[in-house]
């Protein structure tokens, strides 16, 4: 079997797998493969004030970056309420984002707030054609030297995350490409949000990681579903994938007095909450 497209959804036209999707969650767990995200967003960050003033749209502390040095980084908007989610690499030069959201939206309000605050600094979108990011697990050579990496460590495992030109993306996946079913199924198991498929937490609600049932007519229900316990709606599901060991999983966005071990419905799916 060829490499198989995704249909449609944030991801539509990019490869879902390439004929082994769990055998290749498999090698992507081992540190194996390379997958381009091509649909997530690229932004820089220039400017002597960069660190500064993305501190103050940051939840985590920012004061210095070492340099080649990945970072992830959840963003705040003017509501308080987390907005994004940022991996950045500071090159020295700027602070290079790959942004999980609704990128366009998000850089264009960066880029007015980096205008009004009066501080040396510049924010840049950059579109699919220019610039694409990569993922490159730890034991998958990385075959050419690019302006933008770093060795980052994430919960789905040590790597390279590279910014670079689409056509040198191409050429650093080499003979070992991993579709994103695979990069996505290891992200949803290691309860990494990716918004806006994933609702963040806040307030009286929170993040957990659902084991749908794999013998449901439905066993991954669509984004947003409704998830009850005892006739109650206490949340939402976000992103879902067939796992290579633990099945169909999902993430959802959950009231906080829901206990571990709960069985809520999504839909007419069982999803024990974990």
């Amino acid at each position: 079997m060829g490499v198989v497209l995704v249909p449609g959804g944030a991801d539509r036209g990019l490869p879902w797998h390439y004929g082994d999707p769990f055998g290749e969650q498999s090698r992507m767990a081992a540190g194996h493969g390379a997958v381009v995200l091509g649909s997530r967003g690229v932004i820089s960050i220039s400017g002597a004030d960069r660190l500064i003033w993305l501190g103050e749209w940051v939840a985590e502390p920012l004061s210095s970056a070492p340099l080649d040095t990945g970072a992830m980084l959840t963003l705040i908007g003017d509501d308080g309420a987390a907005t994004g989610v940022i991996n950045g690499i500071d090159d020295g030069a700027a602070l290079w984002a790959v942004v999980d959201g609704e990128w366009p939206v998000i850089g264009y309000w960066m880029q007015q707030q980096a205008r009004q605050s009066g501080q040396d600094v510049s924010v840049a979108q950059w579109p699919s054609d220019s610039r694409v990011a990569v993922w490159l697990g730890d034991a998958h050579p990385l075959r050419r030297r690019t302006d933008v990496s770093a060795r980052i460590g994430t919960p789905i495992g040590l790597g390279h995350l590279v910014i670079a030109p689409p056509d040198q993306a191409a050429g650093m996946v080499g003979d070992e490409p991993v579709g994103l079913w695979a990069f996505e199924a290891l992200r949803i198991a290691a309860r990494v949000p990716r918004p806006p498929l994933d609702k963040l937490p806040g307030g009286k609600k929170r993040l957990r990681l659902l084991h749908l049932d794999g013998s449901a007519d439905d066993p991954t229900p669509p984004i947003g579903t409704v998830l009850t316990w005892n006739g109650d709606d206490v949340g939402r599901l976000g992103s879902t994938a067939q796992h290579y060991e633990l099945g169909p999983i999902g993430l959802a966005v959950v009231d906080s007095g829901v206990p571990n071990g709960t069985s809520l419905l999504a839909g007419a799916t069982s999803a024990l909450v974990d």
